[in-house]
């Protein structure tokens, strides 16, 4: 058995409906455990009539079903897997959306059970099967700290979409073997109808992507298969055999221009990322310069994915001095991103073959390569940049192996 017991991804605001649909759950309980104590059991009495029955209950049944529960354990399990994964969901949706999602996410999974069944059916754990659902796309990288009962007991932490797909199996497995005491095709009906709107929600952009989503663990999947392109494309995958040349910039003159109007960086930007989706690298590359040579900092920088895009087209294209500019504000922006080690890889060799007109590009290159071999987990890379870093610091040794 795994029971969760939190996620390491925190709120940014404070989860309100989710501590206030908590809040009525364990009245409600209350209420129920207070209304049948002379009964034989807490869905009897006056409890009944909102109870969801399909086929000869009340059209309010198909809400009110989902605050009754049938055991204090129900409860109890339903409102752990309820606080784990609401939070974040509401966090994402809003305050509004997030109720809405939920209410209506109770309805559709009392039809998923209607559809299928016909018996009485009471709890939550279809709405909050919905929020799982939910959170799958959401954040599936995040940490869940889970208590485990199976031969042994300890705490460990799980890949949230390994503990999700672990639920999901198990409630297919009782489906599979015929369960009447669990309602199964509400629990499956949840995780659909989560993923679902969170998918779609997320596809469309009406909920801002972010670096834990699954798109982006989509896309990170892609850039590194890029990076890896580019890399053996240039033959970077191969040691550097040599000290690295020192070849010299080009000579920059002094510029008189006016730095643009907020309205004309606005105009870059759209351009830029315009370029790279329409595959024009040079004007990508003009617009960059033009973006970079009166801003700095934030001001200068693109949002995550178009910066990555933008760094990876220039280093194919190998305008060296962008490339490493670009590299360079992703690092500032992103540095513990899962594509920082790689891009560490590549700014290190691009400071330490082309942009090495002073000692400190070959000491940065150095320290970058030392910072990736800490973080990279693929062992051809981890290679790539120890050949590399053995390079720098023994380039005669090196040379003769």
């Amino acid at each position: 058995m795994l029971i969760p017991l939190g996620a390491d991804r925190p709120s940014q605001r404070t989860p309100v409906v989710t501590y206030a649909l908590l809040a009525i759950n364990i009245l409600v309980f209350l209420w129920q455990m207070a209304a049948t104590k002379n009964l034989p059991d807490v869905v009897s009495g006056p409890v009944r009539p909102f109870m969801l029955e399909p086929g000869v209950s009340g059209w309010w049944t198909w809400l009110t079903y989902a605050f009754l529960h049938g055991s204090p354990m129900h409860i109890i399990g339903n409102m752990v897997f309820f606080w784990v994964f609401a939070q974040a969901v509401e966090d994402r949706l809003g305050r509004v959306g997030f109720a809405a999602f939920y209410l209506v996410g109770a309805v559709a999974t009392g039809f998923a059970h209607a559809l299928f069944k016909d018996n009485p059916v009471v709890g939550a754990s279809g709405a909050v099967a919905c929020c799982t659902g939910a959170y799958l796309v959401m954040f599936p990288l995040a940490g869940v700290r889970v208590l485990l009962f199976f031969i042994i007991i300890g705490v460990f932490v799980l890949p949230a979409w390994v503990f999700i797909a672990l639920a999901v199996a198990r409630d297919v497995l009782m489906l599979g073997m015929g369960s009447h005491r669990v309602a199964v095709e509400a629990h499956l009906g949840g995780y659909l109808y989560g993923f679902a709107i969170a998918f779609v929600l997320l596809a469309l952009r009406l909920v801002p992507r972010q670096p834990y989503d699954l798109f982006t663990a989509f896309n990170q999947k892609r850039r590194r298969g890029q990076i890896r392109g580019a890399v053996e494309k240039r033959g970077l995958h191969k040691p550097m055999a040599t000290k690295p040349p020192r070849l010299p910039r080009p000579p920059r003159h002094e510029r008189t221009a006016v730095a643009p109007r907020s309205s004309d960086d606005a105009e870059l930007r759209r351009g830029i990322e315009s370029a790279l989706a329409d595959r024009r690298p040079g004007s990508a590359a003009t617009m960059y310069r033009r973006l970079i040579e009166h801003h700095t900092g934030q001001a200068a920088r693109l949002p995550r994915d178009q910066q990555l895009d933008l760094a990876n087209t220039l280093y194919q294209r190998e305008h060296h001095d962008l490339a490493a500019r670009a590299y360079d504000d992703f690092l500032k922006a992103h540095p513990g991103d899962a594509e920082a080690p790689m891009v560490r890889v590549l700014l290190a060799r691009l400071l330490a073959n082309h942009l090495a007109d002073h000692l400190q590009d070959t000491i940065r290159a150095k320290e970058l390569l030392r910072q990736a071999l800490l973080e990279l987990g693929d062992p051809q890379l981890k290679a790539l940049a120890q050949n590399d870093l053995d390079a720098l610091l023994d380039p005669k040794t090196h040379e003769a192996r």
